[in-house]
């Protein structure tokens, strides 16, 4: 059975964009030229939070990420690629993006520095029936959402806040109660809120819900209709959201997992008439038979959604190398075949010592060469390689300056499955 609550995760570790015109540059910032198109960009973590710290290079010139994640470069073409650094861990890490035109470019990286605040928000329910599960979601006005299910026998819940700016944040604490019966919620029985919950950096609030506070029977409805395409085993997945603005490829934290089914038919129970609107998303999902290989793609739905055509994405394939090339240098050509849905590669080269990210519209490129910047490919190390398809941008431009996060027509995903080579020694 494809586990959802990972695939989801995976997507979460594409871009989370959070656009802003930078005025301003880092004050360390280093061999930067004064003729030439100014680059004001920014540099965001899976979490959409600012990256501080994080080395950026231009041509011959680079600079360093401030507090805010901010960077200021010139470039002496009007297209140009950008190279982010993190090496502050064992495996060190190079993020290429390639064919960018626009000054004030969005980047996205897979780590996160730690910039942002954390803090617990304990939520105690009362006892759970053994068919039983608890959604529970602390969420605010900014599109902060953080949630956890709370399973029998457990009636202690930790959520784990995350946000930026200030060293509190105020929200609400959802709690809502569902039966489950072979991975397919059944019903929705209890629901209840907890306004102005406050959680603090650092610190843990302890929220309690008793039977009276869940005192809301939710109004169920229904979603249902068909999968189709994608080449693979399909299956799917139902989700709730309190973020208007988001898919389920690209929230702050990856959805609840509420609901499973297998093949390529779905029909899903959903609460409604509650006090917090809710968004209703499925996920759908063609596994391939070698991982990662999968299609995927999120529909957002509304109530009494009927007959609901989900077409998946063909699944991409790896041409050159071979499996088990040997002797990779920087000018061997990695190539693939695209599959369907126009949009950005993302192709991951990866080794014990080492991990290369590119982003670019082409669909075949040689190996990063990030030599110049402290991470060279080395010699007779094994990598492997893959390639993964973001969807629907037309080109670079639209995926650096987007908003994933507010685009409800940012879906869908596919990628390829791995392949193993060898440098030359």
């Amino acid at each position: 059975m494809l586990n959802f609550k990972y695939i989801i995760h995976l997507f979460v570790l594409f871009p989370i964009f959070i656009i802003f015109l930078i005025s301003g540059c880092s004050d360390k910032a280093v061999n930067q030229s004064s003729n030439g198109k100014i680059i004001e960009g920014k540099v965001v973590d899976y979490l959409g939070f600012p990256a501080e710290g994080i080395k950026v290079y231009l041509g011959s010139s680079h600079t360093i990420t401030g507090i805010d994640g901010s960077f200021r470069l010139s470039s002496s073409t009007d297209t140009f690629d950008v190279s982010l650094v993190e090496d502050r861990y064992t495996q060190k890490i190079g993020t290429m993006y390639n064919g960018i035109t626009i000054s004030n470019p969005v980047l996205y990286i897979h780590s996160s520095p730690n910039t942002y605040n954390k803090g617990n928000a304990v939520v105690i329910t009362p006892k759970l029936s053994s068919i039983q599960k608890a959604v529970i979601f602390f969420t605010d006005i900014y599109m902060h959402e953080s949630w956890e299910i709370a399973e029998p026998p457990d009636s202690i819940s930790v959520l784990f806040v995350k946000w930026n700016g200030a060293n509190k944040i105020t929200g609400k604490v959802i709690c809502m109660v569902y039966s489950i019966i072979n991975g397919v919620a059944t019903s929705f029985e209890k629901y209840g809120e907890k306004q102005n919950i406050e959680v603090t950096k650092g610190g843990t609030t302890v929220i309690t819900f008793t039977e009276n506070d869940l005192n809301i029977n939710p109004v169920e409805s229904g979603i249902n209709g068909n999968i189709t395409g994608g080449n693979g085993n399909i299956s799917s997945g139902f989700s709730l959201t309190t973020l208007s603005k988001t898919t389920g490829n690209f929230a702050f934290n990856y959805l609840p997992a509420i609901s499973f089914e297998q093949g390529s038919n779905f029909m899903y129970v959903i609460p409604t008439g509650l006090p917090t609107p809710f968004r209703y998303i499925v996920n759908a999902a063609a596994e391939g038979n070698i991982y990662p290989e999968f299609s995927y793609k999120s529909k957002s739905l509304v109530s009494g959604s009927n007959n609901v055509d989900i077409a998946l994405e063909v699944i991409p394939i790896l041409s050159e190398p071979s499996e088990g090339a040997v002797n990779i240098d920087l000018n061997t050509i990695f190539d693939f075949n695209i599959g369907s849905g126009a949009g950005i590669n993302e192709i991951t080269f990866y080794s014990a010592q080492t991990l290369f990210y590119v982003f670019q519209f082409q669909k075949y490129l040689t190996l990063p060469d990030f030599s110049s910047m402290g991470i060279p490919i080395g010699s007779n190390i094994n990598y492997r390689w893959s390639v993964r398809r973001i969807c629907y941008y037309r080109n670079m431009d639209e995926f650096v300056s987007k908003n994933p996060v507010y685009n409800d027509s940012l879906v869908s995903v596919t990628s390829t499955k791995e392949r193993n080579f060898t440098t030359k020694p």
